[in-house]
C-alpha cells in the first residue's frame, strides 16, 4: 500500500522470459485490486429542518446514511443531547439496515435544543472497518405561542408590543376586537415586535377597554409558525394629571421644566411660569417650546451660574394639559429649585501630529482643548481615512481616558493614513482637530537590482531641558509644536512627541539647542554645554531617500577628557533588532534611551541622554552602516562639554603676558554672536602689563573698539584691522575691558587683567545689550525701551544681555510685571562668557503696558518696559 490507498493492476509483460528451446513468453493477464483501508463514512440529515434551525415541531425525524452497508449499529450508537425534554432527550422509533437508517427524537416535557451525532467505531462494514465520526446535527424545538400586551398612545392608535417577533395576513383588523369600539385595520412589518391596530369608538369614560385577539389559525404567527394565543389585555385610561418632577438650565437663557407625562403647548401662557430665588438680575419667561415630556421656557436675558434661582407655576383658567384623549390640566407647582450648568462641549483637540513607526503602525500625539467646556474631558475620539479625502471612519469611538498619544497597529505597509480627533466630556464631543497624516513604510524587499549606497549624514543637532516651575511662563516648543526648532532648521518633529510622553510629569520644561548642517567627514562646530544631570538629546539627521537598504548599524564613540586631564572613550552601539550596548568604564552616561523616526526623505536617530560625571574636551566620532555594511563617518572635536555646576570657578593661573585673538571667518555674520565665534577666545585673560594682539582672520574689515555696543566707545582703545593685519594694545591697569566691533557690532569681546595675586580689582556689575526681541511668525524684532510689540494670539519674546564684568556661568532671574501689576519670573543662566537668553511666552496676556527686570546675585542688573497690543489693534 506504501503512503496511501489506491488501485493496483498487476500484468507480465511478453518476452521478457525464455524456454529451452529459445521461445519468449506472451504478454499474461491483467489482475486488479484496490486498496481501501478507511472505514464508512455516515452522515445525518433531517426532514423536520435544517442544521441549526429553530422549529415548532414537536417529533423531530432523522436519517443516517453510511457510505457503504454496515452491521452491527443499533440505537443506543446514537449520541442525543441540548435542553429539550427537561435536559434529557433520547432516540426512538429506530429502523433500518445496510447504509440507511431512520430514528426520532421527542420533544417530551419540554421545549430547548437538540444535538444528534454517532461517534466514530460502532459500526462495521464487510471488510470489518469500522465507520468514521459523524456530523453534529443542531435543532432547536419551539413551540410557545407568542402573547402581546396593548398600549393606548392616545386618540383612535393602539399599539400591540409581542413577546417575540411576528407576522400576520390580517390586515382589516379582523382577528381583533375591542371593547366599546371596533377595530378597522392594522399594521405590522413582517417580523416585527410591535402592531398598530386603528380604532374608532373607545372613550376615556370606559372603566376597563380591552383589546382581544380571536385565534383563526396561521394568521399571526412567529417565525417557526406558532400562533398568537387567544389573548386579551386591559387598555390603560388616563385621567391622571400631569405634575412637575424637575428644572434645569443647560442654556443660559432657558429653563426646561420635566414633567410626569407627554405635555401638549394648549393653554401655556408664558406668565404663568414665575421665575424666582436668588437672582443677579430679574428673568420673566417670554415664551413655551414643547419637547417631549419637556416644557423649554425661554427668558427675557441670561442666567448667572452664582444664582440660585426657583421656578412656579399658577393658574386658575386655562392651563398646560397632558396628551390624553381627554387632557388632564397641569397642577399647579412650586417654587421648586432647580441648577444651572452652563458646561458645553468641549474645543478641538489642539495640534495633532501623526508619525510613522514602521511598516504597520502610525503614532498619534495632540494637546487636550484649549476649552474643556466647564465639564473635565473624559476621553477622545480617534478618527482614520485612507487615502486623503475617501471619507472619515471612525477608529476609536471613546478612548476612555486623558492620554493625548495613541498608537494605530495593523496597518498595511506604504500607505499613507490620515487622522483627526475629537475631545468627549459629559455634555458632548467636540467638533473634529484638524487632521494630521502620515504614511507607513514600505517593507525592504531584496533583488538584484539593489544599488548599494553609504547612508549619508545631513547634519546633527544637540538639545538641552531646563525645567520651568511658573505655570503662567513656560516655552511654547511643546505646547505649540507647529512653532517648534523645525520653522528654523531641520528637526524632527516627533522628537516632540518622545518629549512630552518623557517629560510632561515633571512640570513645565523648555528645550533649548541647535542644529550643525554636515557638509563633510570632519565636521567643526561651536562646543555643546550641559550640566551634569541636565536632560540632553542628541539628533542624528540621515537621507534616508533610498529606502531599498535599510539602516542597520549605528556607533558613538566620545573621546572625554575628565577635569584632570585623564582621557577616555565611552561608546554606544545600536545594531538593528538588538538591545543598545553601552561601554563606558569610567561611568560618564547616567541613562540613555534610543529611538527612530522617518519623517520624509529623513531618518533621525533620536537620543535622550543624562550624564552624571563632568567632561571637557569631548571629541564625537558616529559611525553608520545600511544592511550592505557601506558605511559613512563622521567626526566632531571639542563636540560638548558636560559640566558639574558645584565646580565651577574662575581658573586664574597660569595668565600669560600675551595672549593673541583672532577675529574668525564667522565675524561678519551675525550667526557668531548666538555661537560664540565672532573672537577666539571671546574672553582672554592676562596680566597687568601684558600685551593682546588681535588679528584679523576674516576677508572684511574690522575695528577693535572699548566699550560695548548700545553705549557706544568708551575711548580707551580703538583700532581698524584690514584682512590679514593686526593691532597690539598694552593694558596697564588691572580690571575687565569690553570691546566690540563698530562695522560689525553683533561682534564683542572682553579682556580680563589680573595682578600678580589673581585679583581684578572691584567690579561694578553691569548688563550689555539687554534687548527684548519680538518673536512673531518666525521673525525676530528687537524692542528698544518704550517701543510698541506687536503679538497675536500669544505674547512671545525673548530676553538676552551679557554679565560682561562677572564671567562663568551665573544664574539669572528675569521679573515680568504685566498691566495689572501681576509678576511672574522665570529663570536661566548664562553661558561660560557671561551672555543669557530667555525665551518668554505669556498665554494668558493682556495689552498694556510690560516692563522686564533682570537680576543676578540679588543686584538688579537692568531693565527695560515695552508697550504690547494686539495686531489687529495696530
Amino acid at each position: 500500500r506504501g503512503s496511501s490507498d489506491g488501485t493496483v493492476a498487476v500484468t507480465i509483460n511478453a518476452g521478457v522470459a525464455t524456454d529451452t528451446y529459445g521461445n519468449t513468453n506472451s504478454i499474461s493477464n491483467t489482475y486488479d485490486l484496490t486498496i481501501d483501508t478507511t472505514g464508512p463514512t455516515v452522515t445525518i440529515t433531517s426532514s423536520t429542518g435544517s442544521d441549526g434551525d429553530t422549529v415548532n415541531n414537536t417529533t423531530l425525524s432523522y436519517t443516517a446514511t453510511f457510505s457503504e452497508s454496515v452491521s452491527d449499529f443499533v440505537i443506543g450508537d446514537i449520541t442525543v443531547s441540548g435542553t429539550a425534554n427537561g435536559g434529557s432527550p433520547a432516540a426512538t422509533n429506530f429502523a433500518g439496515s445496510g447504509t440507511t437508517y431512520t430514528f426520532d427524537v421527542l420533544r417530551g416535557s419540554s421545549d430547548g435544543t437538540v444535538a444528534v451525532t454517532i461517534n466514530a467505531g460502532v459500526a462495521t462494514d464487510a471488510l470489518s472497518r469500522t465507520n468514521q465520526a459523524s456530523n453534529i446535527y443542531d435543532l432547536t424545538i419551539d413551540t410557545v405561542a407568542p402573547t402581546f400586551t396593548a398600549d393606548r398612545t392616545g386618540g383612535d392608535t393602539i399599539i400591540l408590543t409581542f413577546s417575540e417577533n411576528v407576522e400576520t395576513t390580517i390586515i382589516d383588523g379582523s382577528g381583533y376586537t375591542v371593547t366599546s369600539g371596533s377595530v378597522s385595520a392594522n399594521s405590522n412589518p413582517s417580523g416585527s415586535l410591535t402592531m398598530t391596530l386603528t380604532t374608532s369608538g373607545i372613550t376615556e369614560t370606559d372603566a376597563t377597554p380591552t383589546i382581544t385577539y380571536n385565534q383563526t389559525s396561521g394568521n399571526t404567527i412567529d417565525s417557526v409558525g406558532n400562533e398568537v394565543e387567544h389573548n386579551q389585555s386591559t387598555l390603560a385610561t388616563d385621567s391622571v394629571s400631569p405634575t412637575f418632577v424637575s428644572a434645569q438650565t443647560t442654556i443660559a437663557n432657558r429653563i426646561d421644566v420635566t414633567f410626569s407625562e407627554a405635555m401638549a403647548a394648549t393653554g401655556a401662557t408664558p406668565g404663568d411660569f414665575v421665575v424666582g430665588g436668588t437672582l443677579s438680575n430679574t428673568r420673566i419667561v417670554v415664551s413655551i417650546t414643547v419637547s417631549g415630556d419637556d416644557l423649554q421656557l425661554e427668558l427675557d436675558g441670561d442666567l448667572s451660574e452664582s444664582d440660585s434661582p426657583t421656578i412656579s407655576f399658577t393658574n386658575s383658567g386655562i392651563r398646560p394639559t397632558d396628551t390624553a384623549t381627554s387632557p388632564n390640566d397641569l397642577e399647579n407647582f412650586g417654587p421648586e429649585s432647580f441648577l444651572i450648568d452652563l458646561s458645553t462641549a468641549p474645543t478641538s483637540p489642539q495640534n495633532l501630529f501623526a508619525t510613522v513607526v514602521n511598516y504597520e503602525s502610525i503614532s498619534l500625539s495632540w494637546n487636550a482643548p484649549l476649552d474643556d467646556g466647564g465639564s473635565s474631558i473624559l476621553g477622545y475620539k480617534i478618527e482614520r481615512e485612507s487615502p486623503r479625502g475617501d471619507g472619515w471612519a471612525v477608529l476609536v469611538s471613546d478612548t476612555g481616558n486623558t492620554e493625548t498619544d495613541y498608537t494605530d497597529f495593523g496597518l498595511s505597509e506604504n500607505t499613507e493614513y490620515n487622522y483627526r480627533i475629537s475631545a468627549i466630556n459629559s455634555i458632548g464631543t467636540s467638533t473634529p482637530s484638524d487632521s494630521s497624516f502620515a504614511k507607513t513604510l514600505q517593507i525592504y524587499r531584496s533583488s538584484s537590482d539593489d544599488k548599494s549606497f553609504p547612508p549619508e549624514f545631513l547634519g546633527i543637532g544637540f538639545y538641552k531641558f531646563n525645567f520651568i516651575s511658573d505655570e503662567q511662563i513656560k516655552s511654547d516648543h511643546y505646547e505649540n509644536p507647529t512653532e517648534s526648532f523645525g520653522d528654523y532648521f531641520p528637526y524632527s518633529k516627533y522628537s516632540d512627541v518622545l518629549d512630552k510622553k518623557r517629560y510632561e510629569n515633571t512640570g513645565n520644561y523648555e528645550k533649548n539647542g541647535q542644529y550643525f548642517l554636515v557638509d563633510n567627514y570632519l565636521k567643526d562646530i561651536a562646543t555643546f554645554s550641559a550640566d551634569i544631570d541636565q536632560p540632553v538629546q542628541i539628533q542624528i539627521r540621515l537621507l534616508q531617500e533610498r529606502q531599498t537598504l535599510e539602516i542597520h548599524h549605528l556607533a558613538i564613540y566620545l573621546d572625554i577628557q575628565d577635569n584632570s586631564g585623564k582621557d577616555a572613550l565611552t561608546y554606544i552601539i545600536v545594531d538593528k533588532d538588538k538591545p543598545v550596548k553601552i561601554v563606558d568604564p569610567e561611568g560618564y552616561i547616567d541613562d540613555i534611551v534610543l529611538n527612530t523616526s522617518l519623517e520624509g526623505t529623513d531618518f533621525y536617530y533620536i537620543l535622550d541622554l543624562t550624564f552624571k560625571k563632568a567632561m571637557n574636551e569631548t571629541d564625537l566620532f558616529v559611525e553608520v552602516w545600511n544592511e550592505n555594511r557601506d558605511v559613512s563617518y563622521l567626526q566632531m572635536y571639542d563636540a560638548f562639554e558636560i559640566i558639574d555646576p558645584a565646580l565651577v570657578e574662575e581658573k586664574i593661573e597660569e595668565i600669560p603676558s600675551l595672549v593673541e585673538v583672532k577675529i574668525t571667518h564667522d565675524a561678519s555674520s551675525p550667526i557668531c554672536k548666538s555661537t560664540n565665534s565672532c573672537y577666539t577666545p571671546k574672553v582672554a585673560n592676562i596680566l597687568e602689563g601684558g600685551f593682546v594682539i588681535w588679528e584679523n582672520q576674516d576677508s572684511f574689515l574690522h575695528t577693535v573698539t572699548s566699550g560695548i555696543p548700545k553705549t557706544g566707545a568708551d575711548g580707551k582703545f580703538n583700532e581698524i584691522i584690514t584682512p590679514g593685519n593686526s593691532f597690539r594694545y598694552q593694558f596697564d591697569t588691572k580690571g575687565i575691558y569690553n570691546y566690540f566691533c563698530v562695522i560689525h557690532p553683533w561682534a564683542s569681546g572682553i579682556i580680563k587683567v589680573y595682578d600678580q595675586d589673581g585679583d581684578l580689582g572691584t567690579i561694578q556689575k553691569t548688563v550689555e545689550d539687554l534687548t527684548i526681541k519680538s518673536q512673531r511668525h518666525g521673525s525676530s524684532v528687537i524692542i528698544e525701551n518704550q517701543d510698541v510689540l506687536i503679538a497675536e494670539r500669544v505674547l512671545k519674546f525673548d530676553v538676552s544681555g551679557s554679565l560682561q564684568d562677572d564671567l562663568g556661568r551665573n544664574a539669572v532671574t528675569i521679573t515680568i510685571t504685566d498691566p495689572n501689576g501681576k509678576k511672574s519670573i522665570v529663570r536661566g543662566s548664562t553661558n561660560d562668557d557671561g551672555y543669557f537668553t530667555v525665551p518668554i511666552i505669556i498665554y494668558e496676556w493682556q495689552a498694556g503696558s510690560y516692563s522686564v527686570s533682570v537680576n543676578s546675585k540679588d543686584t538688579q542688573i537692568g531693565s527695560i518696559s515695552f508697550f504690547a497690543i494686539q495686531r489687529y489693534d495696530y
